[in-house]
C-alpha cells in the first residue's frame, strides 16, 4: 500500500509549480517568540501532522524542551543524593517535604529540574520537589519551573492542584504567559474538557495574557488535534468578529475536521477560507490528502493534487 501512494504522490507532484506560499501579515514568524521562555511546543518526529509555522510552538510540550531552564550547577552528589531518596514510595507530597528537608540538600533551579524531569509521571513526588525548594529560605523557582510543574500536574489529571499553582503564578507578576495557558488548554482538551478550555481562553485577561489571534488559534488547535473539531468550530464562530483571523486560523479547522474524517465540513471551512480572502496553501490541501489516504480513496487523491497543481499550490512532500 505505501508504494501505491508513493507512485501517485510521485507522478502528480512531480508536475506542480514550486510555487511561493503567501501567508497572512498578520501573523509573524517571530509570533512564537513570545513563548520562548516556555516549553517548545512542537512534537515533529510523531507523525503527526502539525500545520506550519503553528508546529514551532502550538503542539504537545515534551520534557526535552525544559532543560534549558538550568542555571545553577548542581553536584552529582546531591543529585544522586536526593533521587535515592526519592525512590521510596510516598503517600503525600508532605512525605516528601519532610524526607528531603532531612536530606540537608539545598535546593537549586538546576536540581529542581532534573528532578522534575526525573518524576514526571509521579505527580505527588514531583509536587513535593517543588513544595519542598520553594519552602528554603533564598530560593526563588522561575516561570520555566512552575510551567514544568503545571504541565504535571495537568498530565496526571490534577487540575484542582493544577489551578492553584496557575493562581500561584499570576500572583508573581510576570510568571503566567501565553506558554502557561497553552499547557493548561492543552492538558484539558486532551481529557475531554472542552468546555474548560474554551473558558479559559475567555478569561485570558485575568492572567494578564492577551486574548489575541495567537491565543486563538492556540486553543482551537488543542481542541482540533484532540478530537475537539465542532467545538473548536464553535470557538471560531463565537471569536470571528472580535479578533482578527489568519490563514491558520482556517487551516487549525481544516486539519481538525479531516482527522476527524469530516471531510464535507473541511472542504466547506477551505471554500470559507477563500470567501475570507485567504489562499488555501499546501498545509490545507495536505490534510486532505492524509485523509483520503487513510480511507484508501485514491481516486480523490488524485483530484486534490490536480486542483493543487492547477492552482500551482507548492508541495510539502
Amino acid at each position: 500500500m505505501p508504494h501505491q501512494i508513493n507512485r501517485l504522490l510521485v507522478k502528480h507532484l512531480s508536475t506542480i509549480t514550486q510555487f511561493p506560499l503567501t501567508h497572512d501579515s498578520s501573523f509573524s514568524p517571530e509570533s512564537p517568540s513570545r513563548l520562548t521562555r516556555g516549553p517548545k511546543l512542537s512534537d515533529p518526529e510523531n507523525g503527526n501532522f502539525v500545520i506550519s509555522p503553528l508546529a514551532n510552538w502550538v503542539d504537545s510540550p515534551t520534557l526535552e524542551n525544559f532543560k534549558s531552564i538550568s542555571t545553577e550547577g548542581v553536584t552529582g552528589r546531591d543529585n544522586d543524593k536526593v533521587k535515592g531518596i526519592l525512590k521510596r514510595h510516598f503517600p503525600s507530597e508532605d512525605a516528601v517535604v519532610k524526607a528531603l528537608d532531612e536530606s540537608g540538600v539545598n535546593a537549586t533551579n538546576d536540581l529542581v529540574s532534573q528532578l522534575l524531569e526525573r518524576f514526571s509521571n509521579q505527580w505527588i513526588t514531583a509536587f513535593g520537589v517543588f513544595i519542598w525548594a520553594k519552602n528554603q529560605t533564598g530560593y526563588v523557582h522561575t516561570p520555566q519551573l512552575y510551567d514544568l510543574v503545571v504541565d504535571i500536574l495537568g498530565k496526571c489529571k490534577k487540575f484542582g492542584i493544577m489551578w492553584k499553582v496557575v493562581n500561584e503564578m499570576n500572583e508573581l507578576n510576570g510568571h503566567v504567559s501565553l506558554s502557561t495557558m497553552s499547557i493548561v488548554v492543552r492538558r484539558l482538551a486532551s481529557s475531554g474538557m472542552y468546555k474548560d478550555a474554551v473558558d479559559v481562553f475567555r478569561g485570558l485577561e485575568k492572567y494578564r495574557v492577551n486574548k489575541d489571534t495567537v491565543a486563538l488559534n492556540m486553543v482551537m488547535h488543542a481542541l482540533a488535534k484532540q478530537g475537539g473539531a465542532k467545538d473548536a468550530y464553535s470557538m471560531f464562530l463565537e471569536f470571528k468578529d472580535s479578533i482578527t483571523l489568519d490563514s491558520h486560523s482556517f487551516n487549525i479547522l481544516i486539519h481538525g475536521y479531516c482527522e476527524a474524517r469530516m471531510l464535507d465540513d473541511a472542504r466547506k471551512t477551505m471554500e470559507e477560507m477563500e470567501k475570507q480572502g485567504f489562499r488555501p496553501d499546501a498545509s490545507s490541501y495536505t490534510c486532505f490528502i492524509k485523509a483520503y489516504c487513510k480511507q484508501k480513496d485514491f481516486r480523490n487523491v488524485e483530484v486534490i493534487l490536480n486542483e493543487m497543481r492547477e492552482k500551482r499550490v507548492a508541495s510539502l512532500m
